[in-house]
C-alpha cells in the first residue's frame, strides 16, 4: 500500500507539488500515522463525571490520548476533543445545574469523541485558567475557574493542553514534509497556521464538498493547485484563495453524490488540518468508487418523495421520503418559496395536506422538474412566516413556520446566518430518566375534584414525527411523553379518570386524537407540545397555551398556573389559535407549549427531570382548578 500511494500521489500531483515528495519524509510521516490510526481503533473512553462543589471534570480511557480544548460562545462552553477515541456505551450527558448547565459526551466522529461543559446563559469561563493535569496518558483531570458573568461575545479560544507524549491526530512533524498526504485518516494538510474557523457546504447537486477556512495561512505551494487524490470516493482537491476576502481560503473536493459529507479538523498547535468524512470511516470509503471531477454518472438510487403533511401545530411542513435528501429553499419578493431537492423523484401516490383558510399555507403544488430535481413552490399566509429546513430523520424533513407574533419577518433563506456549531450529540437522541409513576411533586398542592371528570391528554408527536428538535437534539416527542405521563398519574391521584392519546413513542394522526376524545366525552382535551423557532434565535423563550373558543379560561387557568409555580419562565399568555385539535374537539380544549426546545434558557430546563416534574405538576393543578 505504501508503495501505491507513493506512486499515485508522485503521478498525480501537479509540477509544482514536486519538490515537497521526499520519499523518507513521507515513509516517515505515513508510519506515523498508520501508527496513530491502529491506536485509535483500540482505545475507549472508559469513564467519566464532573464534579459540581470541586468545579472540576475527570475522565479515563483504555489507551493513551493527547486532548484537544476550545472556549467557544454562544452558549459558552468548554470542548474537549478525545482524538483516536469511541464513547461506548457510557452514559452520554449528566445534568448539573446552577452557573454550570450541563455536561455533554457524544461521538463527533467516527475518530473523535467530544465531551462539553456548557454554562449558564449570559456566564463564560476565562480560558486561561483551566488548568489540564495528566495522570499518565490514560487519565486526566480538568480544573475549571468559577463562572463569571459574560460581559461580551468572545472569540472562539484554544486553551493549551499538556502534551503526555502520545501521537495525537495531527502530526506536529509532519510539517516539513509533504503538505498533502492521504492517511488512513482522512487528507492531512501541514503547515496550516492561525486559528482557523471552518464551515461546510455541498453543492445542490451533491458532487462538491465545499470547506471555506478563515483566518488561516496555507503553505503557499497548495494555494492554486487542483491535487487529484483519487480515494476514498474523492477524485480531486482544489484549493483556492477568495479573492473577495483573501482571510478565505476554499477547499473543494469532488465525489461521489451519494458519498458522505466532508469536514475540516483543526489543530492550532500541531500547524494540521485533518480533512475526515463524516459519520463513516475512511476503510468503510476504501473500495468506494472514485468520483470523476468532469462527469459523474447519474445517481441510480434517487429518493422517493412519499407525501407532504403539515405538522400538528401547524408550525412545520415535514417532507417524507424513502432516504435523506438535501433541500434548500429560496424566498423572493412576493413571498413566492421555492424548495429545492436535488436527486429526488414524486412518488405516486403523493399525499398532501389540504389547505383551507385558517391553514398558515395558501398555496402548495410539488413538480418534478426535471428527471432527478423535484420542486416544491408555496406561498405562506398572511400573518406566517417561513424559517429553516432542517433534517428531522432521515425519512423526514421540516420547513419551519411561524406565526407573525411569534418572530419578525425572516429573511429569506439564503440570507440567513449559518447556523451556531451544533452540540457534539446532535447525532444522538437525549436521554433521560422517566419518573416513576405516582410520583408526587409536593411544593405543588393539588386540589380535589368531586363527581366524574374524565380529562385526555395528548403528548404532542410520536414515533417517525419526533416534533422540534433543538439545542444539543433535544426531541420534543420524548420530553412531552414525559411530563403527559406524570400528569395523568397526577389527576388520577386526585380521583381523576385519565385517557392518554399515546402511552409510548409512536406516530398518531390528529383525527384519531380528536376521535378518542369525542367518543368519550371527555370533560376537557389537553394537548402538551414544546416549542421552537429558528436555531439563530436562541433569545426567544417562554410557555404560552392556545385555545380556539370554549377552552378560554381552561387555557387561562394552566398558563396562570405554570408561571406562579415556575415564575423564571417568560409569560407568552393564554392566546387564540386554530389548531386543529382544538377546533375539532367539542369540550374545552387546551394545548400548552411547555417551553423552547431552541431556547438558550429554555432547553437546559426541558432537559431536567425535575423542571419537567414542576411542569407536570403545575399544569395538572391548572386543569384541576378549572373542572372543580
Amino acid at each position: 500500500m505504501l508503495q501505491f500511494l507513493t506512486h499515485s500521489l508522485t503521478q498525480s500531483s501537479r509540477p509544482s507539488l514536486k519538490n515537497y515528495l521526499r520519499p523518507s519524509w513521507f515513509v516517515f510521516n505515513f508510519l506515523l500515522i498508520l501508527l496513530w490510526s491502529s491506536h485509535a481503533e483500540a482505545a475507549r473512553l472508559l469513564s467519566w463525571r464532573f464534579e459540581p462543589n470541586q468545579n472540576q471534570l475527570s475522565f479515563s480511557t483504555d489507551g493513551g490520548v493527547q486532548p484537544a480544548a476550545l472556549m467557544l460562545s454562544n452558549p459558552a462552553r468548554l470542548v474537549i476533543d478525545l482524538p483516536g477515541t469511541s464513547r461506548g456505551g457510557i452514559a452520554p450527558n449528566q445534568f448539573v445545574g446552577g452557573l454550570i448547565r450541563e455536561v455533554r459526551v457524544g461521538q463527533y466522529n467516527a475518530q473523535t469523541t467530544r465531551i462539553v461543559v456548557e454554562l449558564a446563559a449570559g456566564y463564560t469561563i476565562d480560558p486561561r485558567q483551566v488548568v489540564f493535569q495528566p495522570n499518565g496518558s490514560n487519565q486526566w483531570l480538568v480544573r475549571l475557574p468559577q463562572p463569571t458573568a459574560q460581559s461580551q461575545t468572545l472569540p472562539t479560544t484554544n486553551i493549551p493542553v499538556p502534551n503526555v507524549g502520545n501521537s495525537p491526530i495531527f502530526n506536529p512533524n509532519a510539517s516539513s514534509g509533504l503538505p498533502f498526504q492521504v492517511t488512513q485518516s482522512g487528507f492531512f494538510l501541514t503547515g496550516v497556521t492561525g486559528n482557523a474557523q471552518i464551515r461546510n457546504r455541498r453543492s445542490d447537486d451533491r458532487r462538491t464538498v465545499e470547506l471555506e477556512v478563515e483566518g488561516a495561512s496555507f503553505p503557499a505551494g497548495l494555494l492554486g493547485q487542483t491535487i487529484a487524490v483519487n480515494r476514498y470516493g474523492v477524485g480531486q482537491v482544489q484549493f483556492t484563495q477568495n479573492r473577495n476576502s483573501p482571510s478565505i481560503v476554499n477547499i473543494a473536493m469532488s465525489v461521489n453524490n451519494d458519498a458522505p459529507d466532508w469536514q475540516g479538523l483543526y489543530n492550532r498547535q500541531a500547524q494540521g488540518l485533518l480533512l475526515a468524512p463524516v459519520g463513516v470511516s475512511t476503510s468503510q470509503l476504501e473500495s468506494a468508487s472514485v468520483a470523476n471531477p468532469v462527469a459523474n454518472a447519474p445517481n441510480s438510487r434517487l429518493a422517493v418523495i412519499r407525501g407532504l403533511e403539515l405538522s400538528s401545530d401547524r408550525t412545520q411542513l415535514l417532507i417524507r421520503s424513502d432516504q435523506p435528501i438535501r433541500a434548500t429553499g429560496s424566498l423572493d419578493a412576493n413571498r413566492n418559496f421555492r424548495i429545492t431537492i436535488p436527486n429526488a423523484q414524486v412518488g405516486n401516490p403523493l399525499p398532501q395536506p389540504r389547505l383551507d383558510i385558517n391553514s398558515p399555507i395558501s398555496r402548495l403544488q410539488v413538480i418534478q422538474q426535471d428527471s432527478q430535481t423535484v420542486v416544491i413552490n408555496l406561498q405562506p399566509s398572511l400573518g406566517a412566516n417561513l424559517g429553516q429546513i432542517s433534517q428531522v430523520n432521515s425519512q423526514l424533513t421540516a420547513l419551519n413556520i411561524f406565526p407573525q407574533s411569534l418572530a419578525n419577518p425572516l429573511p429569506p433563506l439564503s440570507s440567513l446566518p449559518p447556523l451556531p456549531p451544533q452540540s457534539p450529540i446532535s447525532p444522538i437522541s437525549p436521554i433521560f430518566p422517566i419518573n416513576p409513576p405516582n410520583q408526587s411533586n409536593p411544593s405543588i398542592d393539588l386540589p380535589a375534584v368531586r363527581g366524574r371528570q374524565l380529562v385526555v391528554i395528548d403528548p404532542g408527536h410520536g414515533g417517525r414525527d419526533p416534533g422540534a428538535v433543538g439545542i444539543g437534539g433535544l426531541r420534543e416527542s420524548g420530553i412531552v411523553i414525559d411530563i403527559s405521563q406524570q400528569v395523568a398519574d397526577l389527576l388520577e391521584q386526585q380521583g381523576v379518570q385519565v385517557r392518554m392519546t399515546r402511552t409510548t413513542d409512536v406516530e398518531v394522526d390528529l383525527a384519531p386524537r380528536v376521535n378518542m376524545a369525542n367518543q368519550v366525552n371527555a370533560t376537557v382535551f389537553v394537548s402538551i407540545h414544546a416549542n421552537a423557532i429558528s436555531m439563530s434565535r436562541p433569545e426567544v423563550n417562554g410557555v404560552e397555551t392556545f385555545y380556539f373558543s370554549s377552552g378560554r379560561d381552561l387555557a387561562a387557568s394552566i398558563q396562570r398556573s405554570i408561571l406562579e409555580a415556575i415564575p423564571e419562565m417568560n409569560d407568552r399568555r393564554a392566546r387564540q389559535a386554530n389548531f386543529y385539535v382544538l377546533r375539532n374537539t367539542r369540550m374545552p380544549a387546551a394545548l400548552v407549549e411547555v417551553g423552547f426546545v431552541t431556547g438558550a434558557e429554555d432547553a437546559p430546563r426541558l432537559r431536567d427531570p425535575a423542571f419537567r416534574s414542576r411542569m407536570a405538576a403545575a399544569i395538572a393543578r391548572g386543569i384541576l382548578r378549572y373542572i372543580q
